[in-house]
């Protein structure tokens, strides 16, 4: 197992970031979190052998996903997992550039099977069964969902919270987040991660560039 060192921020990095606003993000518009608010570690990530320097193209997908991604660059033990992934925002006030935007020495865990991130696996598992479900759902209250459930980045479900965020989420209907919040904690006990539809996997992109939760249908 290994525990990842996350958010390795600094004072010295702040400025850097605020200026990263800029480059297309879910994050908030005008600042980030204090720098005490952030956590050191995130647990339950097993590093995949052949995954440590991975290569991802991230686009924006703003359709059934925040993203659509391309994994490549991996070695023999990992090759099957090359391809083209939909993936979520893990981190609402950190920046990834996503016009063809290459980042090389990615690191991609897996995450099915570990308990901490069990409601996430769930809810992006399902993600479109929840969009052909209910034609009125947004990608956008999924994605805020996805943040609601990652323990160590909390945010708050408040108008106030949201509209601080990149302008897409301006029209979040926080009652249906609470929804798909309920849903997922009502039918998690009895689901099983053998029952996966899709490889779901998290990519730890680079220092101080947002990590994604990334899904493609099993082969």
């Amino acid at each position: 197992m290994k525990n990842v060192n996350k958010l390795r921020i600094n004072r010295a990095t702040l400025a850097v970031m605020v200026a990263a606003l800029l480059i297309n993000a879910c994050n908030p518009a005008e600042s980030v979190s204090p720098i005490e608010d952030l956590i050191d570690q995130i647990p339950g990530m097993t590093l995949i052998s052949g995954a440590e320097n991975a290569k991802i193209i991230v686009n924006r997908n703003n359709n059934n996903a925040y993203y659509n991604i391309n994994l490549d660059g991996l070695t023999a033990e990992a090759i099957s997992l090359t391809g083209d992934y939909k993936a979520w925002c893990t981190q609402w006030d950190i920046s990834i550039g996503s016009n063809n935007a290459v980042y090389e020495a990615a690191r991609v865990y897996d995450i099915a099977g570990e308990g901490y991130w069990k409601n996430v696996v769930y809810l992006v598992n399902r993600a479109d069964a929840y969009l052909e479900a209910d034609s009125t759902l947004k990608w956008t209250e999924l994605q805020v969902a996805v943040w609601a459930m990652i323990n160590h980045k909390k945010i708050e479900l408040t108008p106030a919270f949201l509209s601080g965020l990149e302008s897409v989420f301006s029209d979040v209907r926080i009652d249906i987040v609470q929804q798909l919040i309920a849903d997922v904690e009502l039918n998690i006990s009895g689901w099983d991660f053998s029952t996966m539809e899709n490889t779901i996997l998290y990519v730890e992109v680079a220092d101080n560039v947002q990590d994604l939760v990334i899904v493609r249908p099993k082969d």
